[in-house]
């Protein structure tokens, strides 16, 4: 193929005149404790709506052992209630996250994400060595 050809294929694609239009998805921008608690009242509707407990008891003889009762059975032996209970946690007042090992603004210093340890706060915080913001 040389490099005549794609060219070609890509002027014949876009001979019509007309430019191809492109959506892109709307940013999410719930909090991660709205999503988390949304993500949690979805499976208890599909839990309680779906009614797969009576799908298991209507489920015939011969599927009894077979793997959608045993998935089923799963499904429905799940307590959700636990998970309707948590919270989840809040990252310390300042400090910012990032899903990356990058480093994060907080309180006028860089720090990387994993530089809390558990339970500690950004005041507790005390850093080996001052990290200036090269860029």
């Amino acid at each position: 193929m040389t490099s005549a050809e794609p060219q070609a294929r890509f002027r014949e694609q876009h001979a019509g005149g007309q430019p191809k239009v492109r959506f892109r998805s709307p940013a999410d921008r719930r909090s991660r404790a709205q999503r988390w608690r949304d993500a949690v009242a979805e499976l208890v509707s599909l839990q309680e709506d779906l009614d797969y407990r009576a799908w298991l008891d209507a489920l015939p003889g011969n599927l009894t052992n077979s793997s959608t009762a045993e998935a089923l059975r799963t499904v429905c032996d799940i307590d959700l209630s636990e998970l309707e209970s948590v919270e989840p946690p809040r990252l310390p007042e300042g400090l910012q996250w990032c899903p990356s090992e990058c480093c994060q603004k907080a309180s006028g210093e860089l720090r990387s994400a994993s530089a809390l340890t558990a339970g500690q706060t950004a005041e507790e915080y005390e850093p080996e060595g001052k990290v200036t913001n090269a860029g």
